[in-house]
């Protein structure tokens, strides 16, 4: 088994694996949000976007036809701590560039509107989540998560949302010129937008 295929096994929330999708549709789930759909297109094999933030909703009972829900990185976390380690980003893309080499990139991407601000602890939570996985991967499936580059990423509108920023010519980047959660990739995008997601390598 590889590496996505055991993530998939590993994770209940939703998958778009890019050897059965060509793309993937991000949600803001807050009906108030400016942003509320961006599409990631272009999923080829060895790519893998993980809904991780829709994918924390722990129901604990029922009131009435209403299922109770907490939303949590864990049911085990204090939710009354003050903390960000609930937090989580609104996706996540896996790519395996070389089938050879199995080390992963990991591109941790967040939906916000305008000027955007309270990513950093989203990122950090989700960052930390996935060093969890890595012990879990190797204690009960076998395999060896190695990472070779994490960046972190922001779609976001403008106030105006007159202009975009992608669909130009990118850099590559290498593991060494990785970002950080409190300074992540910022790009303009409009409600609805299209993004290959070779414009986020």
């Amino acid at each position: 088994m590889n590496l996505l295929d055991a993530m998939q096994e590993l994770l209940s929330c939703k998958a778009d694996d890019g050897r059965t999708h060509a793309h993937a549709i991000l949600e803001e789930s807050d009906p108030s949000s400016k942003l509320r759909k961006v599409t990631l297109s272009n999923l080829k094999p060895g790519m893998l976007v993980l809904h991780i933030d829709n994918g924390r909703k722990v129901f604990a009972g029922q009131s009435g036809k209403k299922k109770l829900a907490t939303v949590c990185m864990s049911p085990l976390f204090s939710m009354i701590s003050g903390k960000d380690h609930n937090c989580s980003c609104d996706a996540v893309l896996i790519r395996i560039p070389d089938e050879n080499d199995p080390a992963c990139e990991i591109f941790y991407i967040e939906l916000k509107s305008d000027r955007p601000y309270g990513y950093s602890g989203q990122f950090r939570s989700a960052k930390c989540f996935f060093r969890y996985m890595q012990i879990v991967l190797k204690e009960f499936w076998g395999i060896d998560m190695r990472i070779a580059k994490e960046r972190y990423i922001v779609l976001h509108t403008d106030t105006e949302n007159a202009r975009t920023s992608l669909g130009k010519q990118r850099p590559q980047f290498s593991s060494q010129s990785a970002n950080r959660p409190e300074k992540p990739e910022m790009h303009i995008v409009k409600d609805g937008m299209t993004v290959r997601c070779t414009e986020l390598f």
